[in-house]
């Protein structure tokens, strides 16, 4: 009998054990401002032009960061195409459709340059993916975290 009465007042000393409140998931805007980001391709037509002979290494190295502010922030990092060029461009950006769209106005290339309003494919911690159109084509651009 000892045993029972140990046992039931043990059972009811038991602290409750609290629910996890449900975080509330992180906007796409803080996911695209907390740090900078660089290209790793551009597709258009099946194929990779970021990496190919045709983009030449200086843009390859830049790093974007999407400001909350709307405004997008490119560093022009080691491997200049000009000694001149700034060490920062402003361009600006928007997110729309309840942050499935992106206004983007970007010249990631003298060659390559996105006026569009773009569709995002994916948006995570380590990668962004949206499909813009590029002189008439969808190009799928990803970037990933720096």
């Amino acid at each position: 009998m000892a045993v029972g009465v140990l046992s039931i007042y043990f059972v009811s000393c038991k602290k409750e054990k609290k629910e996890d409140t449900p975080k509330t998931p992180e906007s796409r805007q803080s996911i695209l401002s907390k740090e900078n980001w660089v290209i790793s391709t551009v597709e258009i037509g099946g194929q990779d032009i970021w990496s190919s002979f045709i983009v030449q290494a200086c843009y390859k190295d830049n790093e974007y960061n999407f400001k909350t502010n709307d405004t997008l922030e490119i560093y022009d990092k080691v491997i200049k195409c000009d000694a001149a060029d700034p060490d920062t461009l402003y361009n600006n950006y928007k997110l729309l459709d309840a942050e499935n769209k992106m206004y983007l106005n970007l010249e990631l290339t003298p060659i390559i340059k996105i006026n569009d309003t773009a569709t995002l494919i994916e948006l995570t911690n380590s990668k962004l993916k949206m499909i813009a159109n590029y002189s008439g084509s969808p190009a799928t651009v990803t970037f990933i975290k720096k």
